[in-house]
């Protein structure tokens, strides 16, 4: 039953993948692979986070503040030509219409790591951001800082694995509204043989409370990963560099929310589409 539910999850999320359109066009659906139904191959419940000795960035102190988020072409990037301008583009300024002020402000830094990567989310109380490879987290209310900047694999000191011993990044974090809780992620990067998705998904609202912590075993270099929440499934989709194509991944929320060791897990892949744009636009859905 379970691994039926998590199909439903995974229709709805390849659903949202189609080929790159010319203009008015129908996205066309994309067929899925199915490539296994697995569980995490470690589980852990961490320490309170406050209470872990920060690991602080290599370049605290010097850049970490300073540096240009500078996400740079990479070598070889194709051109794409021309392109047909948006008829959907607003010609008209509306008159009377202004931005408002933001309500709050953090001093954050992403330091030299070159992709930064920087995602960052709001809950009630708190404003947790990441980048590569670090993390920290502000009171919402007052923009100070609470925990951090810190390593990424602070959060998995005591795990074990590669999800401790490396800082990898790639990392996501998202506020689960629908359950007040926290997950915050990184992938392993080794050479292998094995790759990892190490998630952590706090145990309350709190995010410097306990957490639950698992690692996902990926066939291939799980690379690029974005997350998204749906009411029955945490759903990843990642670029599988090693393999060529896209990996799409449930697993079972309502598991990991009561802290189950195993949570049931499936994967699939999809082709990695031919435009060279829509390779990291596999979408994830948030409800």
């Amino acid at each position: 039953m379970k691994t039926s539910i998590l199909l439903g999850a995974m229709s709805a999320l390849l659903a949202g993948i189609a080929a790159p359109l010319a203009a008015d066009e129908t996205p066309a659906p994309v067929q899925g692979t199915f490539r296994s139904a697995s569980t995490a191959v470690k589980f852990d419940v961490s320490p309170p986070l406050s209470e872990i000795p920060v690991r602080p960035p290599a370049d605290f102190g010097g850049t970490f503040f300073g540096s240009l988020m500078i996400d740079p072409d990479p070598p070889g990037k194709p051109n794409i030509g021309p392109q047909d301008q948006d008829g959907r583009v607003q010609r008209e300024q509306v008159s009377g219409m202004t931005i408002p002020a933001p309500s709050a402000n953090f001093n954050v830094g992403v330091g030299t790591a070159n992709p930064p990567d920087p995602v960052g989310d709001v809950g009630p109380t708190h404003y947790v951001r990441m980048a590569n490879a670090s993390f920290q987290i502000f009171n919402k209310t007052t923009g100070a800082s609470v925990f951090g900047p810190a390593n990424i694999n602070t959060l998995f000191a005591g795990f074990g694995g590669d999800c401790e011993t490396e800082n990898a990044g790639d990392p996501i974090v998202l506020y689960d509204q629908l359950a007040d809780r926290w997950l915050l992620t990184q992938f392993s990067n080794a050479t292998g043989p094995g790759f990892f998705n190490c998630v952590a998904l706090s145990t309350s609202g709190n995010p410097l409370g306990t957490y639950h912590r698992w690692a996902f075993s990926t066939a291939t270099f799980p690379d690029y990963p974005k997350y998204g929440v749906w009411p029955n499934a945490y759903l990843i989709s990642t670029r599988e560099v090693n393999a060529g194509v896209i990996g799409a991944y449930a697993i079972d929320r309502t598991a990991m929310l009561a802290g189950n060791p195993s949570p049931p897990l499936v994967q699939f892949t999809v082709p990695v589409m031919s435009s060279p744009v829509t390779a990291f636009c596999l979408p994830t859905l948030t409800a």
